[in-house]
């Protein structure tokens, strides 16, 4: 059988490999298509079954999609090494707001749980770039001038953080859940339950 799983690019490298190993090991005619976040079909995909499952987050899903946390995380900020900010242990609030931010845009627009948050902080309309990557922020970052806002999960993935300084993001903003999603009638399915508790288990 063949899983469509979309996933942020941070997650295909920090559940994906664990999947893989277990799958390898017990489940040997199973493969697993990843698929990445599409532009504005998000939850379209995933309420009609287009793709089996959809790992990621700071998304939110129509009413007609099952959801389940996986991990509730925090943010951290990152800039660069001489960036005012870089010797900065947390960046207060005031200072989020004044500076030029990067985002992260991973349906190919600023999500809208993310989108309150800008509002909030006056951020929002100070986003300079937006990337559909994650894990390439951290370069950006490193030749610019601009604040990126990132899961603290993200400093555990494979990306080279030189000259890059890791600051506690502002008190005030709210936890980030990473989370699943996937269409009700597979909420039952032997097969679809195996697959959702292989993502639980590799999201250690």
């Amino acid at each position: 059988r063949v899983f469509r799983v979309a996933m942020t690019d941070l997650h295909l490298t920090s559940i994906l490999p664990g999947m893989l190993r277990t799958i390898g090991a017990s489940a040997k005619e199973v493969r697993i298509q990843a698929e990445p976040m599409a532009m504005g079909r998000f939850s379209k995909r995933v309420s009609t079954g287009e793709i089996d499952l959809a790992v990621g987050f700071l998304l939110r899903a129509a009413e007609d999609v099952v959801v389940e946390t996986l991990f509730v995380d925090d943010f951290v900020c990152l800039v660069r090494r001489g960036h005012p900010l870089a010797r900065k242990k947390r960046i207060t609030l005031d200072a989020f707001t004044r500076h030029w931010h990067l985002a992260n845009t991973p349906v190919g627009y600023v999500p809208q749980a993310m989108a309150g948050t800008g509002h909030l902080f006056g951020a929002m309309t100070r986003i300079r770039a937006s990337l559909p990557y994650l894990l390439s922020v951290p370069a950006m970052v490193r030749e610019t001038d601009l604040v990126a806002t990132v899961p603290r999960r993200l400093l555990r993935a494979p990306i080279d953080l030189a000259e890059i300084a890791v600051l506690e993001a502002p008190a005030e903003l709210p936890e980030v859940a990473h989370s699943m999603w996937w269409r009700p009638h597979f909420d039952r399915d032997p097969a679809h339950l195996w697959l959702r508790a292989l993502v639980r288990a590799a999201f250690v």
